[in-house]
């Protein structure tokens, strides 16, 4: 009781004669101007078994255990008001039905309180199943059941903020009857503002998923995004694509572009080689490609050889009208001018009995190698077409001439 009676001889008359009576252990009679404390600028410690469990502040702030820290429960502002009741801040307030509730508190930003305790603290409604308001030891996680309620206004109405019943989910929040369930506004302070993003999520592997919209009652992802970029929609298997959108009974992709102009693009793919394939349509049931487009405008449907070709096509070609541009064919109405040397019918049948084929037409052997010019062989077809009705008037004339003998 080495504190108790340094406090009795602080009152004792003999040693302050402003004192009325020395205190007892059994308690005391005292009046206004009696305290029990320091009269100078020191702190005031108070220990058990030389440990100090207690010190009010020179800033007159009380320090528990060594590094708990108590300010002012209510705090009223200075100067007082010159009329009308005091206005308090106040920090913390018990309601009627044994609840805390917490106001003007501010946790600080770094790990400067931490608490030893290996429990959280906990403000509750009085029941072991339903704590209100759990705060961990170090200020880390904060877990409030029910809504959370800001200025008066539900701001979140929440199941958790922090760890999760289920210690797996840091922040979880649930939105019934609104409008929207979250809504983040970004607003840069000015025209040139270095604001860059209104969310980041920051991942440190490729493979997990940063953003997900999962299907409440199938649990299955519809849409994720994961470290890499990659984005799944539909599924959350990206088989090493960027995109992967995955359909059941309903149009996999629509791309509406309403330009109002006469140019713009609807789908743009830009390669950096000829021979990517800049788009390609995959049949599963055939296992096999079945339309691809090359970076160098080359197409092939039904195959992918398209050795070289800009249309390469294995099957039928069903068409109302085709157009050929045969600017660069040479066309055969040079048969009828006058200089244009006609094989005589001598020289044709030796050509064609040596050949087995008719001047100035490919072989079958060069057509099964090589195909056919369809512009070319048209006309090359009309060239035999017209030196044919050439030789029809020739003949007619010599007949005319037999017959008029």
């Amino acid at each position: 009781m080495g504190w108790l009676s340094s406090i009795a001889i602080a009152q004792n008359p003999n040693s302050n004669p402003n004192a009325q009576a020395p205190w007892k252990l059994n308690g005391s009679q005292v009046d206004t101007t009696q305290f029990v404390g320091t009269i100078n600028n020191v702190d005031l410690v108070f220990k058990r078994n030389n440990v100090e469990s207690f010190r009010l502040l020179e800033d007159t702030a009380a320090k528990f255990f060594g590094n708990v820290y108590l300010d002012k429960f209510r705090i009223h502002p200075t100067p007082p008001p010159s009329s009308g009741p005091i206005q308090e801040a106040r920090i913390l307030t018990i309601n009627p039905v044994g609840r805390i509730a917490l106001s003007n508190l501010t946790i600080p930003q770094d790990d400067t309180y931490v608490c030893s305790y290996v429990t959280p603290w906990v403000f509750a409604n009085g029941t072991t199943t339903d704590d209100d308001i759990a705060l961990c030891p170090n200020f880390k996680s904060v877990t409030i059941a029910g809504d959370l309620t800001i200025g008066g206004i539900t701001r979140l109405n929440t199941t958790a903020i922090g760890v999760a019943a289920d210690n797996e989910i840091q922040l979880n929040m649930r939105s019934v009857g609104k409008e929207v369930g979250f809504r983040l506004l970004t607003i840069p302070s000015t025209a040139t503002s270095s604001t860059k993003y209104a969310f980041q999520n920051r991942v440190i592997t490729t493979n997990i998923i940063a953003y997900s919209v999962t299907n409440h009652s199938t649990n299955q992802d519809v849409f994720v995004v994961k470290g890499d970029g990659s984005v799944g929609i539909g599924t959350d298997n990206l088989n090493f694509s960027k995109l992967n959108v995955v359909a059941q009974n309903e149009t996999g992709l629509t791309v509406a572009t309403n330009h109002t102009g006469d140019y713009g693009y609807g789908i743009r793919s830009m390669v950096a080689k000829n021979k990517t394939k800049a788009f390609a349509v995959y049949n599963a049931e055939t296992q096999e490609e079945s339309f691809v487009v090359l970076g160098n405008g080359n197409v092939g449907i039904g195959t992918t050889a398209v050795n070289g070709a800009k249309l390469s096509v294995e099957g039928v070609i069903r068409a109302r009208r085709v157009n050929v541009d045969a600017a660069s064919i040479v066309w055969s109405d040079f048969v009828f001018e006058p200089n244009y040397n006609l094989m005589s019918l001598i020289q044709l049948e030796n050509f064609i009995v040596k050949n087995k084929h008719l001047p100035d037409v490919p072989s079958a052997t060069e057509v099964k190698e090589k195909g056919i010019d369809l512009a070319q062989m048209d006309a090359i077809l009309l060239q035999k077409i017209e030196e044919l009705t050439l030789y029809i008037i020739e003949q007619d004339k010599r007949i005319n001439e037999l017959e008029g003998k």
